[in-house]
């Protein structure tokens, strides 16, 4: 993990592993801020409220994490050798004899009156010097300056020359580091290189990345500070979507300035409604939509189903849906829960073998308030439907009125609301289980917003004002609904519907023979529910299946002779 320590030298990166002590940290810090170890004092906070005490604990435990900042609020740095015995030694002599303190002072900038209490505040190298080991004069000593380094304030204003040379007294760093009050600004075509880690980027080194020169060759650096601090510039930048490329030319990549924060309103989403529907048309096979309006009449309606459609997506932009399978699920009068479903891969793989895919999904409802169509979590999983498998996805819904007459409608989702499921602008969870999980369909949380709002994570414009709360008639888009024709789709649904009540038996498989006696046995095979059952329970997923389904699907009767009669004599048992 990378630690950034703040002290009174500037911002030190420092990078330990994640099981590092605080011993570890100060042993890394020992080289870049010329403090000991054992007279570091290192704080969570700038204050020094909180302290890190225990050397031999590890940074989790103090709730230390990567990219975190502490602050070295205690400890001097050593001087060297050579220096630290020259200061020692003249200081005894400067209490003996003012002669001695003369010849000392020709050696070195401070003076033997900088022995006073003022100069222990001094904090640059031996060899600068600053407001309190400067020679006195007759104006009284101006006091320590506690702002930035590039700032200004009434003690130190007036003590910049009239040739504008640099304020050199106000650096603080150790002669090794540099900052903007010690360094002139290059002229332009100056090369420097870039401080920061190679796997990191700042706007001296995105300068020219599409020029063709050799990237040896190229400018690199605009940071004019030591190799042991940082700035703006050479900081990871932080994940932005669309945001990523873009670079303002004021700041660096963590700034900002009154131009992005402009950018950024512009970007927010101004809602309106679509006008037409990606789907021109939901050719459904009423066969297997009879089927499943037929379930929920038996139950009387006190229960809700819903299921994912296979089909086709149609050269003219139009659905053609073929079969609706049924997902275990918990169904009451108010909502159904999808749950986890363990034959998903191989719904998935038989539909393939079929020549079909998943082009939507469908769900019931019980009568709902007027304006109510779909609900914030239905329309998030609508959005993820067509994100994910085109968007000429579907949904089905098949409402009940007052009297108990059912009615089948089709519907999409707008653009708008793609591009805020894809972002997870809803606060509403998708309701459909693409990988086996368990996940709600129907029913809302309050959170989530009520029936015909929709709560997002992010603000955006409705009719120029701003909200998070969008009304959900914005993002839904009506498609007509067409018959499949006299034909019907290339599939029937005759075979019991998988995960109902009552489950499918042994002895579905006779009455579905029986019932198709007569009619050719490709026509009695064609049904995915029986398909999907024989190969749980009597063919062989890799080897039976996949011809029974080629044969479905280019109407090969030829090559079901064998299947046949194994089906009858299935039958007879």
């Amino acid at each position: 993990m990378i630690v950034r320590v703040r002290s009174s030298i500037g911002m030190h990166r420092v990078e330990l592993p994640d099981t590092a002590t605080l011993l570890d940290l100060k042993k890394k810090l020992e080289d870049a801020t010329q403090i000991p170890s054992s007279q570091q004092v290192i704080a969570v906070d700038p204050s020094g409220a909180t302290l890190l005490k225990d050397d031999s604990k590890q940074l989790s435990i103090y709730n230390v994490k990567n990219g975190d900042i502490v602050h070295i609020v205690g400890g001097k740095p050593s001087a060297p050798t050579s220096s630290s015995s020259s200061s020692s030694s003249s200081r005894p002599s400067s209490s003996a004899s003012s002669s001695s303190s003369s010849s000392s002072s020709s050696s070195s900038t401070p003076s033997s009156s900088s022995a006073s209490p003022s100069t222990l505040r001094c904090t640059h190298a031996p060899g600068a010097t600053c407001v309190f080991c400067a020679p006195t004069s007759s104006e009284p000593t101006p006091k320590k300056c506690d702002h930035a380094p590039n700032t200004t304030c009434l003690n130190c204003e007036g003590m910049e020359s009239k040739k504008n040379k640099k304020i050199s007294w106000l650096c603080t760093h150790p002669p090794g580091a540099k900052c903007v009050n010690c360094l002139r600004i290059p002229k332009k075509g100056v090369k420097r290189a870039c401080a920061h880690p190679p796997h990191m980027k700042c706007p001296n080194c995105m300068e020219g990345a599409d020029a063709k020169e050799d990237p040896k060759d190229a400018p690199k650096g605009r940071c004019l500070h030591g190799p042991n601090a940082a700035c703006a510039n050479c900081l990871p930048a932080e994940e932005d979507d669309d945001e990523a490329t873009f670079r303002c030319r004021n700041h660096g990549p963590h700034g900002s300035c009154v131009e992005c924060i402009e950018r950024r309103e512009a970007r927010k989403m101004k809602l309106k409604r679509q006008p037409q529907a990606h789907c021109t048309s939901a050719n459904v096979d009423f066969t297997a939509a009879t089927v499943f309006q037929n379930y929920l009449h038996l139950k009387k309606f006190k229960v809700n189903r819903c299921g994912l459609l296979y089909g086709r997506f149609n050269d003219d932009g139009g659905v053609s849906v073929d079969v609706i399978y049924e997902p275990p699920q918990q169904s009451t009068k108010e909502a159904s829960v999808m749950l986890q479903d363990k034959d998903m891969d191989r719904v998935e793989q038989i539909a393939s073998m079929l020549g079909l895919r998943r082009v939507g999904w469908i769900f019931s409802h019980p009568p709902r308030s007027k304006g109510i169509i779909m609900t914030p979590s239905e329309i998030a999983t609508a959005a993820y439907l067509q994100n994910t498998y085109g968007n000429q996805a579907v949904t089905l819904i098949l409402s009940v009125n007052e009297k108990g007459e059912g009615n089948l409608e089709a519907f999409q989702v707008s653009d708008q609301a793609m591009k805020l499921q894809s972002k997870g602008s809803f606060v509403a969870s998708v309701g459909v289980p693409m990988t086996g999980q368990t996940a709600p369909t129907g029913a809302e949380s309050g959170s989530a917003g009520s029936g015909t709002k929709a709560m997002l994570r992010e603000a955006v414009f409705v009719e120029g004002a701003e909200t998070r709360e969008a009304d959900t008639s914005f993002f839904i888009v009506t498609v007509p609904v067409k018959s499949a024709g006299e034909k019907g789709g290339i599939l029937g649904a005759d075979f019991p519907v998988e995960n109902r009540d009552p489950a499918q038996a042994s002895s579905d498989v006779k009455v579905h023979m029986m019932h198709m006696a007569g009619k050719p046995f490709l026509q009695q095979l064609s049904d995915f529910h029986l398909v999907l059952y024989l190969s749980k329970n009597y063919f062989d997923m890799a080897t039976d299946i996949p011809a029974m389904c080629e044969a479905v699907r280019t109407k090969s009767q030829g090559a079901l002779e064998g299947y046949k009669v194994i089906m009858e004599s299935l039958a007879s048992m």
